[in-house]
């Protein structure tokens, strides 16, 4: 009964947690009309009488663990119950507008958030408040937060009484199940036990029933029942034919896998379990079963449930028959043995609940429970532990370890680290032994309700963090999955968020955190209930941090902190939506890219802005104050963050104006290359280099800045040669005309011209321009044109001379006077 009781006890909190989290959602009021006065004073009737017996006798000695666990449930419910009172009134308050006269007692007495002196447009048509529906919600609001702060009262006083209880009925010590006294009476209450369970299907025989349920079968009911289970049997074997493992195929894709575990824990587990449930709830809601053997029927019902359901997961996860569809890392001969020791225990918890649930309403004494007791703690440490043994935890590159010669020569360091420590994981296992050991040795001593809550919560305890671990390795899977390069899930986030593939690590990473977190607080929440802690506690904990943490004047809740990421991510990934639409479809291609570019960031600045405001404004933070607390610091600021602001401006200006734009070849002082993207801090330009070189947007406007593709991609080539003073320069002019004309790159019109620029001191300078339209390929051109024009000189005769100087040589001797 004990991990029925813990079971019943985690679906609570669950439960409660869930409410909690509802009632602290924002809800929607109709304002046709105002809660009913009377319905209200019913219901303040109801908590305060209730909150009156409970102060009456919640410090009774007389009352049992349980009653107390109802009673703090009672108040608890209360409580949420009352502030969700008080958070509709002051919606409908701050949803309508106040009278004049209104207007001036809420000014005067109590004031509302969401009421302010001047009202807008679309305040001026909500419902206005008169003065006495003001005064009925006020008091309203008053009551129910005086409720609500009298039951957290009552609840901490609870929580003080009901863990001594909790603890003082763990240390209750009964006779040891060993005593020679507790044996002799014992053995002969077993096989009067054991005679009743055997001969209640015969008085349920002779009770009628079962004429009574052959008869059921043959309705049209139990027929329809009959069918559409054999066609779900049908259904689920189909699936694990289709989608199941396939033992011919070695080599199974990982998302092959995913989706085979996925099925067998299904078809294998969920729906029997289903199927199970179904076919005892609807033979035991036509009053067909009765007496013992109704409990026994149930419980055995219930418990091969939990078993069915475990053993199915674990086959599922560690597929000890099939080492290529295995979703755990662990060996074969590992993977054999948990999932047989698994399975064993689980088969003995259901033995053990079974015998429990079955004997509920059967009288027996003390001396058989302490007896029965000890024993299955005792069974159930026995299978514990060999789930425990360093061979049932072995990875897949274990083999290879065990066979190193290093390893072979001193056995005793298999499984230690480079230090020769034993690892985190293994000192666990050794100190879960431990506890074991003494949980069940306490337990022959006497202490059966200790033995039975240590043994229930580890294991527990186990199942948790396995389903928590499966649930984490899956999901890392299915990111990494989705982020995979050439998927569409991929390109399509890609595509939307715009970005970039080589960033998807630090997506995956960031995502793992989250949701490393979330398991982290979730599954100690969960611990907390199993190790003791009342799930109502546990509920007030979370609807403490839900409701808010006041800090000053303001209130920081954790449902506030959530919805304003939430909303933030939401605006943010519409913005890129918009932005992927103007790229794609709003914008036509004929626009220029520059503008198209321009238009997508204002819009991208406009959508983190509004996220941004709305962010702020869903935490509950009035954006007044910060303008003075701006105001204040906007000296201090403007000088700490002139550089800063000053790009800010200058990238706008850029952005409007568009002096340069992306892909424009630029030269600003001594770098040079094309304009891959401007923001409204830097520009970035990629050199001919490949290399990425960021420019601040104040440095573009504030210094010249040469666009070769400003206007267009036209522009002019310049081909300087010199030729010695003995060749003909209209020849020379003629063949260097020709080389331009003959060029593919070189633009008809204008054609191209040479003009004699200079007499040289060794050559007559003659320089060839020529028009392409293409100007980033100025170099390529001006390179074939130079090969061009030496090899027709060549062929012509004409000589380009190098540099001719003439040197005096000075003699070091001084001249002869005579």
């Amino acid at each position: 009964m004990q991990l029925r009781t813990k079971i019943n006890n985690l679906i609570t909190a669950l439960l409660l947690l869930l409410t909690t989290a509802g009632n602290l959602t924002a809800q929607e009021f109709s304002h046709e009309q105002l809660p009913d006065p009377e319905a209200f004073r019913v219901k303040l009737i109801y908590w305060t009488n209730a909150l009156n017996q409970v102060e009456k006798n919640h410090e009774s000695l007389d009352l049992s663990l349980d009653d107390k666990n109802n009673t703090i449930r009672t108040i608890t419910f209360i409580r949420e119950d009352a502030l969700v009172s008080v958070a509709e009134n002051k919606a409908i308050i701050a949803q309508t507008k106040p009278s004049e006269e209104g207007k001036t007692q809420g000014e005067s007495g109590i004031k509302f958030w969401g009421n302010t002196e001047e009202p807008t447009t679309e305040t001026k048509q909500l419902r206005i408040l008169s003065n006495s529906e003001l005064n009925i919600l006020s008091r309203q609001i008053s009551q129910a937060n005086s409720i609500a702060e009298r039951s957290r009262i009552i609840l901490e006083d609870l929580g003080a009484i009901v863990p001594s209880s909790r603890w003082s009925y763990l240390f209750e010590r009964s006779p040891s199940p060993l005593a020679p006294s507790v044996v002799v009476v014992s053995i002969p209450e077993i096989l009067s036990l054991t005679a009743k369970l055997l001969l209640a299907p015969s008085e349920w025989i002779a009770d009628g029933r079962l004429e009574a349920l052959w008869q059921a079968l043959l309705t049209r009911f139990f027929i329809g029942l009959i069918a559409s289970i054999a066609i779900a049997w049908l259904f689920r074997n189909w699936l694990l034919r289709r989608y199941g493992r396939d033992e011919d195929n070695l080599q199974p894709s990982y998302s092959r896998r995913l989706v085979a575990t996925i099925i067998e824990a299904i078809g294998r587990g969920l729906l029997p379990a289903i199927l199970i449930i179904v076919v005892v709830v609807t033979i035991d809601s036509l009053g067909l079963l009765s007496g013992l053997f109704r409990d026994m029927v149930t419980a055995i019902a219930l418990n091969l449930v939990l078993f069915v359901a475990v053993e199915a997961l674990s086959r599922a996860a560690l597929a000890p028959n099939y080492s290529a569809w295995r979703m755990t890392p662990f060996d074969d001969v590992s993977s054999r043995l948990l999932n047989r020791r698994i399975t064993l225990l689980v088969a003995v918890v259901t033995i053990v609940e079974s015998l429990a649930d079955m004997t509920v309403n059967v009288e027996i004494s003390e001396s058989l429970i302490s007896f029965l007791s000890g024993l299955s703690g005792v069974a159930l440490a026995c299978f514990m532990l060999p789930l425990l043994q360093q061979k049932a935890w072995r990875w897949k590159h274990y083999e290879q370890e065990i066979t190193s010669e290093e390893a072979q020569a001193h056995p005793s360091e298999i499984g230690k680290d480079a230090k020769g420590k034993l690892p985190v994981w293994m000192k666990v296992r050794l100190v879960l032994s431990v506890i074991i050991i003494l949980a069940a040795t306490i337990g022959i001593f006497g202490y059966i309700n200790l033995t039975k809550f240590i043994l229930s919560s580890i294991i527990q305890t186990g199942v948790l963090l396995a389903i928590f671990s499966l649930i984490r390795s899956l999901t890392q899977e299915l990111i990494a999955m989705g982020l995979e390069r050439g998927l569409e899930p991929a390109h399509w986030f890609t595509t939307l968020t715009g970005i970039k593939r080589q960033n998807h690590d630090t997506i995956q990473n960031i995502t793992l955190n989250i949701l490393d977190g979330f398991l982290l607080i979730l599954s100690a929440l969960v611990l907390l209930a199993i190790w003791g802690v009342p799930p109502e506690r546990v509920g007030g904990w979370l609807s403490n941090a839900m409701s808010g943490i006041s800090i000053g004047s303001y209130v920081f809740s954790l449902t506030d902190t959530l919805l304003a990421i939430a909303a933030f991510s939401i605006i943010l990934l519409i913005t890129r939506a918009i932005q992927w639409l103007l790229d794609t479809r709003l914008l036509p291609k004929r626009l220029d890219l520059g503008i198209r570019q321009s238009i997508r960031l204002v819009a991208g600045y406009i959508g983190v802005i509004l996220a941004l405001m709305v962010a702020v404004s869903t935490l509950g933070i009035d954006l007044s104050s910060i303008a003075l607390v701006a105001g204040a610091l906007s000296v201090g600021i403007g000088f700490g963050l002139q550089a800063v602001v000053g790009n800010f401006i200058s990238g706008l200006i850029l952005l409007f104006e568009r002096p340069i734009k992306p892909g424009d070849w630029i030269v600003v002082g001594e770098q040079e290359g094309f304009v891959t993207r401007i923001s409204v801090r830097s520009t970035e330009l990629r050199t001919f280099q490949r290399a990425t070189v960021i420019i601040p947007n104040s440095d573009v406007l504030s210094k010249a800045v040469t666009n070769w593709t400003h206007k267009d991609s036209n522009g002019r080539v310049d081909i300087l040669v010199g030729v010695d003073y003995e060749a003909d320069p209209e020849m020379a002019a003629d063949i260097m005309r020709q080389c331009g004309e003959e060029h593919p790159l070189v633009l008809k019109f204008p054609k191209p011209r040479v003009l004699f620029m200079n007499f040289g001191d060794s050559s007559q300078d003659l320089e060839l321009r020529v028009m392409i339209s293409e100007i980033d390929r100025q170099y390529e051109v001006a390179s074939d044109l130079r090969f061009a024009i030496r090899k027709a000189f060549d062929a012509a005769g004409v000589v380009i001379p190098f540099p001719q100087r003439v040197v005096h040589l000075v003699s070091d001797k001084p001249k002869e006077i005579s």
